[in-house]
């Protein structure tokens, strides 16, 4: 990647003062690696390693996970009632309606009374 500022920041005073500084501070006392070598390694495995698909891929698969976990946690909820008698419709359903937007909420809460009622 050619970018013209990457020429104007290094080639001028402030870029390479801060280079220069990277280059002075070590990332830990037993090793001598300074800041700068690490910085300059992380950026290479970025550019090389795809490490953006690999986050996209992860945050989607995190996106697909939440609705069964979702499903999971409210088949729960019966035997939580019963095992912590605070832990009633009425205060699952309080906290649900200060956590959702009403609008979601209104259309949601008939499933959610009939899923903590199943018990």
């Amino acid at each position: 990647m050619k970018y013209s500022h990457k020429k104007y920041l290094f080639k001028y005073g402030q870029g390479q003062r801060f280079i220069g500084l990277l280059k002075r501070v070590p990332m830990s006392k037993k090793q001598k690696v300074s800041l700068y070598a690490v910085i300059k390694i992380f950026f290479k495995n970025i550019k090389d390693d795809d490490v953006m698909d690999r986050a996209n891929g992860v945050a989607y698969n995190f996106i697909l996970a939440i609705f069964p976990t979702i499903i999971f946690l409210f088949t729960l909820i019966p035997y939580i009632s019963n095992i912590v008698p605070e832990v009633n419709t009425k205060s699952i359903m309080e906290f649900l309606g200060s956590m959702m937007p009403p609008s979601m909420f209104d259309v949601v809460a008939s499933t959610i009374e009939d899923i903590i009622g199943n018990s």
